[in-house]
């Protein structure tokens, strides 16, 4: 039985490179067809967005330009709330986390916003969330407690709003929770359950109406994803631990139905007669 998994990719620019690893467990890129485009070097990388991606080197995140060179030094710790510290960049902004915290009220995160040299452009603050920009705005969900380290809910303070690429408040905070803005559109509310009642907001806060916002967003809604050129795809299991992608034999298969790359050990495992009929560069010998 053969299982699919998500290899999901952000942007129509961002599709021809594809996460693989080696037997060491690096990690690396191939383009569709199967070619080592940056060789596997990373301790972890991620999909390509706005012609960068975060890469794990050692024991932090930092970022790398589709040639595989890093072009924003590693300084971004993984934190123990598995919560990513570095983010994909969108709307050439990107969300880094400092650390992350726990309480019995809920996580708090030292959030901020880079640009793609690195520099922050919103420096990091303890909050609830920190979401990516998205038409120039992005939400911000505030962490305000009192002496003894309780979250305090009380006017403004521990709500959600948007900011501007310079930190300041665009709409201020006095909502609970809010979608991203869609051609200048978003839903929000002001309460959780079982009161919570979701109205439209433009991007001053003014309340638009139901029937205007509906039809704005509608009109604005962005052309659905581009399939990925690959789909990676489980093909034989082989240990179960928290990297399983280090062991298990996967492989990425194209539009025509064949493998152009097979995970490391993946020949000494599968059968013969398959790999030849499947996997496109025995085909072609």
């Amino acid at each position: 039985m053969v299982a699919t998994l998500a290899c999901v990719h952000r942007s129509q620019t961002d599709v021809t490179l594809f996460p693989i690893w080696d037997s060491a467990g690096k990690e690396g890129y191939i383009d569709s067809r199967g070619q080592v485009v940056i060789k596997p070097q990373f301790d972890k990388v991620t999909d390509f967005s706005g012609g960068l991606a975060a890469v794990l080197i050692g024991e932090k995140w930092g970022y790398i330009d589709r040639k595989g060179e890093v072009v924003i030094k590693p300084r971004w710790k993984p934190n123990d709330r598995y919560i990513a510290a570095a983010n994909p960049f969108k709307d050439g902004a990107a969300v880094v986390v400092e650390y992350a915290t726990w309480a019995e009220d809920g996580d708090s995160y030292f959030c901020g916003y880079i640009d793609k040299t690195g520099e922050y452009i919103v420096k990091p603050q303890i909050r609830r969330e920190c979401r990516a920009f998205s038409e120039g705005l992005a939400w911000i969900a505030t962490d305000v407690r009192d002496k003894d380290g309780v979250r305090i809910y009380k006017d403004e303070l521990n709500w959600g709003g948007f900011i501007d690429k310079k930190g300041n408040w665009a709409v201020k905070p006095e909502f609970y929770r809010s979608s991203d803005f869609i051609n200048g559109i978003a839903s929000v509310t002001k309460y959780s359950y079982p009161e919570q009642k979701w109205f439209y907001i433009d991007k001053t806060g003014r309340t638009v109406p139901d029937k205007e916002a509906i039809e704005k967003q509608k009109a604005g809604m962005p052309a659905p994803p581009v399939k990925p050129a690959l789909t990676l795809k489980f093909l034989r299991l082989r240990t179960i631990s928290e990297r399983p992608n280090f062991r298990n034999i996967y492989g990425y298969i194209n539009e025509q139905g064949k493998y152009v790359w097979l995970s490391p050990d993946a020949e000494k495992i599968l059968e013969e007669g398959w790999i030849r009929e499947n996997y496109i560069s025995r085909i072609l010998k």
